[in-house]
């Protein structure tokens, strides 16, 4: 057994950048009215909050000149379309996707606020990455404590004249007391978000 104990210290959320998920697109997956999408598998690799780099792709993955048809070119900053863009998503229980310009948007999920979608030409590929966000505090240790302890399986032969053990997995837990104030500065990008409604959002991301 280990055992390990410390005082000081922080604690942040990172998002980590992820492999591609890719999927097809059709008119049939956008809902014009509601400024959402869905495609298959997503509720298993995107969460609200998520920067997720979405380009148009060829049967082998292959990023294709082709603009991205689906997307208003409102959802760009200079108001035309490409064939790929970054955008922040809010993705709801069933799989269906929307578009923010703005972390906090993403987060509140209002339709109002959403990159408006459009109908497709037809079916085709896409890809989705999320991208390794910005790191985001959560609060200060006061004091933390973590102990760890390894199994041992006795594999001991029959007609062995001495005891065989070989570690396997390793089990733990731990203790962790924080102080929840962060500095106004480190409250997302907006520097004048109150604490109280920066924790907000972090608890709905």
């Amino acid at each position: 057994m280990a055992i390990w104990m410390g005082e000081t210290g922080g604690i942040r959320l990172e998002r980590l950048a992820s492999e591609s998920l890719y999927a097809t697109i059709s008119p049939s997956d956008v809902d014009i009215g509601s400024s959402r999408f869905s495609v298959d598998r997503v509720t298993r690799s995107l969460i609200t909050g998520d920067l997720v780099w979405i380009k148009r792709v060829d049967d082998r993955g292959q990023s294709v000149s082709d603009l991205l048809d689906f997307i208003d070119p409102s959802g760009w900053s200079d108001g035309t379309r490409y064939s790929d863009g970054q955008w922040y998503v809010n993705v709801d229980p069933v799989g269906g996707v929307r578009l923010y310009k703005s972390w906090a948007n993403a987060l509140e999920g209002s339709i109002a606020k959403a990159v408006k979608l459009v109908k497709p030409s037809g079916s085709y590929r896409i890809s989705l990455q999320v991208q390794q966000g910005s790191q985001r505090w959560l609060a200060q240790t006061v004091s933390w404590t973590l102990n760890t302890n390894r199994d041992v399986a006795d594999i001991t032969s029959l007609g062995d004249g001495f005891s065989k053990q070989m570690a396997t997995t390793v089990s733990g837990s731990g203790d962790l007391d924080c102080l929840f104030d962060v500095p106004q500065a480190f409250c997302g990008n907006d520097a004048t978000n109150e604490f109280s409604s920066y924790l907000h959002q972090l608890c709905l991301r």
